[in-house]
C-alpha cells in the first residue's frame, strides 16, 4: 500500500485516537504494526526536514547553519524555539513540497471500506475524525 508522505502525521493521529477504543486483536495488531512503520517514515520525514533545512540555511563563519532563536524576557536565547535562518526560502520550499508529494511504501494490506459497518454492527461506534484521518490507508 502506498500514502503520500504529507500523509503519514494525519494517519498516525487516526490510529492513535483509534487506540483508544476497545477493537477486535486483529485490528488492533494492523493497527500497531501500520503505526510501527508511519512512525519510522514519519521520523525519516523529519531527519529529510532538518537536513533540507541546514542544507539551504544562511552559514556561520565556520560553516554551519545559523540559528535565529526567540528570546525570553532577560534577552537571552530560548534554544528549544530556534528557527534557521533560510537563504534561500523558495529553494527550501520547493524542496520539501517535492518530499512531502511521494508516496510512501508501507507493506501492510488496505483497510477495506466495509471494516467500519463491521464494527458499528458489533456496537463499536468509531469517530468519524479518526475515519477522517485513515482515509489514505483504504483501499481504493
Amino acid at each position: 500500500m502506498k500514502i503520500k508522505a504529507v500523509e503519514i502525521q494525519g494517519v498516525i493521529a487516526g490510529i492513535s485516537e483509534m487506540s483508544e477504543i476497545k477493537l477486535p486483536g486483529k485490528l488492533v495488531y494492523w493497527l500497531a504494526r501500520t503505526a510501527k512503520q508511519l512512525i519510522s517514515e514519519a521520523q525519516t520525514l523529519e531527519e529529510t526536514r532538518v537536513k533540507l533545512l541546514e542544507e539551504h540555511a544562511e552559514k556561520d563563519d565556520n560553516g554551519k547553519p545559523v540559528i535565529l532563536y526567540d528570546k525570553d524576557d532577560e534577552g537571552k536565547d530560548i534554544k528549544e524555539r530556534g528557527t534557521y535562518d533560510l537563504a534561500d526560502e523558495e529553494a527550501y520550499g520547493a524542496a520539501w513540497k517535492a518530499v512531502l508529494e511521494a508516496e510512501i511504501e508501507i507493506t501492510m494490506d488496505a483497510l477495506k471500506p466495509t471494516v467500519f459497518d463491521e464494527l458499528e454492527e458489533k456496537g463499536i461506534d468509531i469517530p468519524t475524525g479518526a475515519v477522517y484521518k485513515l482515509l489514505p490507508l483504504f483501499e481504493e
